[in-house]
């Protein structure tokens, strides 16, 4: 469920950036590929805590892995926050929160904004 709801932001990321005529590019995809890398690694530690959960050895329930049900709510529920958010917010959002990440993108797309530049000059 998971890994569906980061296709589905990722899905809807890309409709959103065409429908603002922002090119898709590499970076977007690599930052995607990261969060799926750690959400994924936050659910197999959830599950890792299920398996250690000495509460099912006292007491009569089901061993039910609630921690990754948990943990997994609580990702989707960030996926449809993302989901929702306009694209300028996020972007006015990252500004704030780490410019120096906006210097790396600079420097990583320096071809992209070279063309950019030549179609404003036309």
């Amino acid at each position: 469920m998971v890994v569906l709801s980061i296709g589905i932001d990722l899905y809807f990321g890309i409709k959103k950036s065409k429908k603002e005529g922002v090119y898709t590019h590499s970076y977007g995809l690599r930052k995607t590929s990261e969060k799926v890398v750690e959400y994924l690694a936050f659910m197999f530690f959830m599950l890792f805590l299920d398996f250690l959960n000495p509460l099912f050895a006292y007491f009569d329930i089901a061993a039910m892995p609630l921690l990754s049900v948990f943990g997994a709510i609580v990702l989707i529920y960030t996926e449809w926050k993302s989901v929702r958010e306009k694209s300028d917010e996020k972007f006015r959002y990252a500004l704030k929160r780490n410019p120096a990440e906006l210097i790396k993108f600079v420097q990583e797309n320096k071809e992209l904004i070279e063309e950019f530049k030549k179609l404003k000059e036309k």
